[in-house]
């Protein structure tokens, strides 16, 4: 466990001080505190929850073996070009795990616009969740992030571009853009800013789903034959999002204050439910949560106080236990996280 707690507490601790001490925005060489994250993620064996079933699939799309047809287009270029570097399964894995993790800290720079908060409170679940085992939401979450923020400047062509590639690598990122929006651009939309976001709903998710549509048919019957989780798996975002929501009426601007509401009734209306009996609902929970999070930060009140940066830090230290309880153990199982051990380690 040392071995996650030590990077992540070396990076967190200098986002807590450039944010407490220091009035200027973090500088890309600034990011240097945060390559034993990076390395962490890039040269570890076969740690992770979902890394061997990874190692498999790889093998199988470099050999063109039949489990490829059931991926996305997008994640499958991105194995084919890392193929045409190295055959080796383990080797093609540590280069989407770097790519993951350096566009997690572009998406963090660019939301957070130079700014730390948000490291301190995405950092402890979803970054080792990101570049350790869900590669694809690794890599297509955040370009859905970065592809958003295209729409501030008005590059719409960007816009779709960036989204195009990230629903191709993982097909959630469509709902993610969505909410995303809400996050982006809060509650209180103007008529033409509705019929634009309809008109970007329909002309990106139509296509998506037109073409991809027996890869959805495929992947939620893949959910289907998982076993299912306990009754009780969406207390832990839904709890989280509940908080988030109390902080956020303190620490944001007053228009936006009662937005992360919007986000807790989305889990409650469409997916708390839904988690009882599939981990797919237990995914979409994380990701409203991890939108709205995002939307925290990006309507907080700057300058910082002493007093909302203190409630930033204990929403902080109750993610890292969530996710720390995670790494422990999961549904009674040994932790696929503990003991870490670097790629040279395997046998």
């Amino acid at each position: 466990m040392i071995y996650y707690i030590v990077p992540c507490l070396f990076w967190l601790a200098f986002c807590a001080w450039k944010t407490l001490y220091t009035a200027t925005p973090l500088r890309w060489a600034q990011y240097f505190f945060a390559l034993p994250l990076i390395l962490l993620a890039v040269l570890r064996g076969e740690v992770g929850t979902d890394t061997t079933v990874y190692l498999r699939n790889v093998q199988d799309i470099i050999q063109w073996g039949d489990r490829a047809s059931s991926n996305e287009i997008g994640y499958e270029l991105l194995v084919r070009a890392c193929a045409l570097l190295t055959s080796d399964p383990r080797v093609v894995i540590a280069l989407l795990s770097f790519l993951a993790a350096i566009l997690f800290f572009v998406m963090v720079h660019r939301w957070d616009k130079g700014r730390c908060i948000l490291s301190l409170l995405i950092i402890p679940v979803w970054f080792f969740d990101f570049t350790m085992n869900g590669l694809r939401m690794g890599i297509a979450f955040p370009l859905a992030v970065i592809a958003v923020l295209q729409l501030k400047g008005k590059r719409v062509v960007l816009f779709y571009v960036l989204a195009i590639a990230s629903i191709s690598v993982q097909m959630t990122a469509s709902l993610l853009l969505l909410m995303l929006l809400v996050a982006h651009r809060g509650i209180k939309l103007s008529g033409r800013e509705i019929i634009y976001g309809a008109l970007i709903g329909i002309s990106t998710l139509y296509p998506a789903y037109y073409y991809f549509g027996d890869r959805i048919l495929f992947k939620l019957l893949d959910y289907s034959f998982m076993s299912s989780p306990t009754s009780l798996s969406g207390v832990g975002p839904l709890t989280i999002s509940a908080c988030a929501c109390l902080f956020a009426i303190w620490i944001c601007d007053r228009r936006h204050r009662f937005l992360g509401f919007v986000f807790l009734l989305m889990q409650l209306a469409f997916f708390f439910g839904i988690s009882s009996f599939t981990y797919a609902g237990l995914r979409l929970q994380e990701m409203v949560l991890f939108a709205q999070l995002l939307a925290l930060s990006y309507w907080m009140i700057w300058p910082i106080t002493k007093r909302r940066f203190g409630a930033v830090a204990l929403l902080c230290c109750l993610l890292s236990m969530w996710s720390a309880r995670n790494f422990v153990a999961s549904s009674g199982d040994p932790s696929a996280y503990i003991p870490y051990h670097f790629v040279w380690e395997q046998p």
